[in-house]
């Protein structure tokens, strides 16, 4: 998982169980880089529960550290399977200084 110019962390298209340690691996290291955890969420087409489990996971380490997280354009797959799920807050706010 690269960052875009402005920092940003680009999701990848497929965040489900079959990926999920590839995801993880990735979710970690964007967590241990310094930076914010700003994800681009546009380009998700498939997603279950334990793709939004690490995303959970994620917010909750970076909120532990007093790190923004957020996750922005969430594609319609994304925000469908988190409103199902009940993580719909994961599209809430950035964090204690609400960055950006």
């Amino acid at each position: 998982m690269k960052r875009t110019k402005r920092g940003d962390l680009n999701l990848p298209r497929c965040l489900t169980v079959e990926k999920a340690e590839g995801l993880h691996k990735d979710l970690t290291a964007a967590s241990e880089d310094g930076g914010d955890l700003i994800f681009l969420g546009d380009k998700v087409e498939a997603v279950d529960v334990a793709g939004l489990q690490l995303l959970a996971a994620t917010r909750a380490s970076a909120r532990a550290c007093g790190k923004p997280f957020a996750i922005d354009r969430p594609s319609r797959a994304l925000i469908e399977a988190a409103r199902l799920t009940g993580l719909g807050d994961l599209f809430e706010s950035k964090g204690p200084e609400e960055s950006r």
